[in-house]
């Protein structure tokens, strides 16, 4: 359980785990309105259990100040003055968000050719196929600050040929500030996982990209997160990429 693990942890707080009542009818007319795609059946299982999630929670950093004081001054000066009473004070700060986005919310989108990670199309089912027709993407969650947001991506020549398999296959990719988009998981199931392990340490998806994640992701990882990171930077080691500096 994840948030039983997150409280365990030293420094949280604000651990908040939502979902909402399932969807069955709804995931029905998805399909109707939108005939050339088809939802993988582990997408459809998760909002058969519930319609979306969200996952956030805090850091406590603590902080020094005194009450009635004028905090430019030294804490020698706070020190000497007989009036002070220093106390100590936490200052709280969004770590982990993500979501699933309900069904209603999953947002179409066109993707170019040229905005595809080339290195991120090896051993894809979009290899060799992409350069021509590019993908349609289904968002399934826009991150924090503007980090970028993450789809469901469908093969455009599969779906104008009608190849119901690989229509119905979409993998999980990412796309950054930079608008490239980089493959992190095969499906949904794959995604979820990561997701979870991730602790949904915000920005933690940049590990598949050409970047890397931030210092800030980076030194939340090393607190809340050390051994994922040392898989992170294990994996991206082998694959020849420089994304954790």
């Amino acid at each position: 359980d994840i948030v039983r693990y997150l409280t365990s942890l030293p420094d949280t707080s604000d651990i908040s785990l939502a979902g909402s009542p399932p969807v069955v009818d709804e995931i029905k007319r998805w399909h109707e309105m939108n005939a050339l795609f088809e939802l993988p059946e582990d997408l459809c299982n998760f909002y058969s259990v519930t319609n979306g999630l969200s996952l956030s929670w805090n850091c406590n950093y603590p902080l020094q100040f005194s009450i009635g004081l004028d905090n430019s001054r030294s804490k020698q000066e706070h020190q000497q003055d007989v009036g002070s009473q220093e106390t100590d004070v936490q200052k709280s700060e969004l770590v982990g968000s993500a979501f699933i986005y309900p069904l209603s919310r999953l947002e179409r989108m066109n993707v170019e050719p040229s905005q595809i990670d080339p290195s991120n199309l090896v051993n894809s089912k979009m290899e060799h196929q992409i350069d021509k027709f590019g993908a349609v993407a289904f968002v399934i969650e826009k991150m924090a600050s503007s980090y970028g947001q993450v789809a469901l991506m469908f093969n455009a020549r599969t779906i104008m040929q009608n190849e119901r398999e690989c229509a119905s296959s979409p993998s999980v990719w990412f796309q950054d500030e930079s608008r490239k988009w980089f493959k992190i998981a095969s499906n949904f199931t794959g995604y979820f996982r990561l997701m979870i392990v991730h602790l949904g340490i915000i920005g933690w998806q940049k590990t598949f990209t050409a970047s890397g994640v931030d210092d800030r992701c980076k030194n939340n990882m090393l607190r809340f997160a050390r051994e994922r990171l040392a898989i992170d930077i294990l994996s991206s080691s082998k694959n020849d990429t420089s994304q954790i500096k």
